[in-house]
């Protein structure tokens, strides 16, 4: 039976920053694919962490204030097993860890394909976004 702990996720992000960009210049010096990416990841971004931000509500609510009952709280002593109030913890657990390495795949793999077809020299590619022709 393993501790009950507080679930904390903490960001940084800020669903503002992508339309910022755009509006301080981004949409004149940005192609259109570079522009849709970035507003694909910002989609994925909000949704995720959103749905995080609600799991940790849920823990500051339901586990939090009784940390200090011991696992015989959480636990059914006779069963072994999380208390059904409980029983959803274990895939919140893993929920949020998908969630942030499916954010972190989609942002890997955009700048990795950027940093491949900026090292061939491929024209107008999406990550090179800086496209001062018009």
């Amino acid at each position: 039976m393993p501790e009950i702990s507080p679930i904390g996720w903490a960001s940084s992000y800020n669903s503002n920053e992508t339309s910022w960009i755009l509006q301080g210049g981004g949409l004149e010096l940005l192609d259109i694919a570079t522009i849709a990416k970035l507003k694909e990841v910002d989609s994925a971004a909000s949704t995720g962490l959103s749905r995080m931000a609600h799991y940790q509500l849920l823990s500051d609510q339901l586990i939090v204030p009784h940390l200090g009952g011991g696992r015989t709280f959480f636990y059914d002593p006779a069963t072994r097993q999380l208390r059904k109030e409980y029983a959803l913890y274990p895939e919140i657990l893993k929920e949020g860890s998908r969630i942030l390495h499916e954010l972190l795949e989609k942002t890997e793999n955009e700048a990795n394909a950027c940093v491949k077809a900026t090292s061939l020299g491929l024209p107008r590619t999406p990550c090179r976004g800086l496209s001062l022709s018009r």
